[in-house]
């Protein structure tokens, strides 16, 4: 069945130009989010080693998890209505309703902040991590900035206006970046104060990028606030086990084997994350997208939903490859010779990148479709199956043992994803998936045997570059290539 590079009177015109417009710019800020925040991952690491960078990744977590455990996936949901409201032209309603819910947030969020402020001590013994007392203190403020960070990108990217929401995510990771240079002329600055500066700085940022875009108005009563609150839950849902379902390996690592093996484990893990960066951060471009799309009717829905699994199959194709292929030359050459004793783990935790061409998409279609709350039972369902495999594999078999529970996890998310898309009859494009991952298995079976002939990892890498820039060259220009073709020119057939 060939996917079509549609016209650009369907899907590519009006709000079909914005989107790919917007997801062309997302591609573009996610690869310079990307490159800023692993460059101040990276400095830090090889300024703490492995037992430093662990403590800086568990400082991390805690506000990160923290923030969204307060936010309750309000931004997802805010992103979606606000996308609906501009449609409609219910813009200063629309500003009134998210600034009350900011309001909210802000006053859950200091509650909570302050709660985990006053128990830090206690978690610090679990994580077998000590933070200082001056993270303690700031920890509060620190939080509620991540979550006025996170609420603000979830408004610009419901508007599509992704410029401001560029600016608040690449501001933190530069500041990142200003610490961790200054630290390496001055050791005894703490190292948990690159965590700080990550989220203190993105907040003030989100709050003047809201100001000047006058985004805030009066508050409204919160009986208005029923059209968002139906979405919360699925929206709540869909945010919540995602940040889990990334986590919850280094905590369990953390906890089990202690800072210095958090740190190389997290090593590996920044590297899977990072391929996984640009694909989310379209992700969450689908919701308010999937939800405009639909109301063109089904044919819409459909083209779009192809469009986007097939992108999604071919990058998770090529970093699949890169990661399978050459897992140490990318961490020598990013953390050094230290951390190479985790290629194995990098190697095995690889296949996530292609299982998330099936998961990440079918998730974003569902929380923006009418069968939302399905997203509840199915990332819900899976995480105490990810936990307990965690748990088991850890015990057993280290770092390695996380890795493919990790993994195996991943698998049955998307085996589950196809089926229940089966199941409530919800077009999921799988055939667009056959291609990128055929060419995936050539150029790695290609490089693979390269490297027992010449025992060289970058003649293998460059076997695989060339045989997936074959595979994919003629499809991805078709594609990109239909967005100029006028009305009534023939459309294009890209077999899938």
């Amino acid at each position: 069945m060939p996917l079509r590079a549609y016209r650009s009177d369907s899907t590519t015109s009006g709000f079909g130009g914005r989107f790919f417009e917007a997801v062309s710019l997302t591609g573009v800020g996610a690869i310079l989010t990307l490159a800023a925040s692993s460059l101040g991952s990276v400095i830090i690491a090889r300024n703490g080693g492995p037992e430093g960078y662990g403590i800086f990744v568990a400082a991390n977590l805690l506000v990160y998890v923290t923030s969204v455990c307060c936010s309750l996936g309000l931004p997802l949901a805010i992103a979606k209505h606000a996308g609906c409201a501009e449609e409609q032209g219910d813009q200063e309603l629309m500003k009134r309703r998210q600034t009350t819910v900011l309001l909210l947030i802000l006053a859950v969020t200091l509650c909570a902040a302050t709660a985990i402020a006053w128990y830090l001590p206690f978690l610090e013994r679990v994580l077998h991590v000590s933070f200082g007392a001056v993270f303690r203190l700031t920890l509060p403020v620190v939080i509620v900035c991540a979550v006025v960070s996170d609420y603000a990108q979830g408004i610009y990217t419901g508007l599509l206006r992704l410029r401001p929401g560029l600016l608040i995510l690449l501001s933190g990771p530069v500041a990142m970046i200003a610490y961790g240079l200054v630290r390496r002329t001055a050791p005894a600055l703490p190292i948990v104060g690159a965590v700080s500066m990550l989220y203190a700085v993105s907040g003030v940022v989100a709050v003047v990028c809201l100001w000047r875009s006058h985004q805030f108005a009066l508050p409204v009563k919160v009986s208005t606030l029923k059209p968002i609150a139906m979405d919360l839950l699925p929206a709540a849902t869909f945010t919540l086990f995602s940040v889990f379902s990334v986590t919850i390996d280094r905590w369990i690592v953390s906890f089990e084997l202690g800072p210095a093996a958090i740190g190389s484990y997290a090593a590996a893990m920044l590297i899977i994350q990072a391929a996984l960066r640009v694909p989310r951060n379209i992700a969450y471009l689908i919701v308010p997208a999937s939800s405009r799309v639909a109301l063109g009717g089904p044919e819409k829905i459909v083209r779009f939903s192809e469009k986007t699994v097939y992108l999604f199959a071919w990058f998770a194709t090529v970093a699949t490859v890169a990661l399978m292929v050459a897992p140490k030359i990318i961490l020598r050459t990013l953390f050094g010779e230290g951390f190479v004793s985790v290629a194995s783990v990098l190697m095995i935790m690889a296949p996530v990148v292609a299982a998330s061409a099936v998961s990440v998409p079918f998730v974003s279609l569902l929380t923006g479709s009418r069968h939302n709350r399905l997203v509840t039972y199915l990332l819900g369902g899976t995480l105490p199956l990810r936990l307990l495999l965690l748990l088991v594999f850890t015990r057993w078999w280290s770092l390695t043992g996380a890795a493919t529970a990790t993994l195996i996890a991943e698998i049955v998310l998307a085996a589950l994803c196809l089926r229940l898309a089966r199941g409530l009859s919800i077009h999921f494009p799988l055939r667009s998936l056959q291609r990128p991952f055929v060419a995936a298995i050539i150029a790695y079976a290609c490089a693979g045997f390269t490297l027992v002939v010449s025992r060289r990892e970058v003649v293998a890498v460059v076997v695989a570059v060339i045989v997936l820039a074959v595979s994919s060259w003629k499809p991805l220009r078709d594609i990109f290539g239909s967005r100029g073709r006028k009305t009534g020119e023939p459309t294009r057939e890209i077999a899938a």
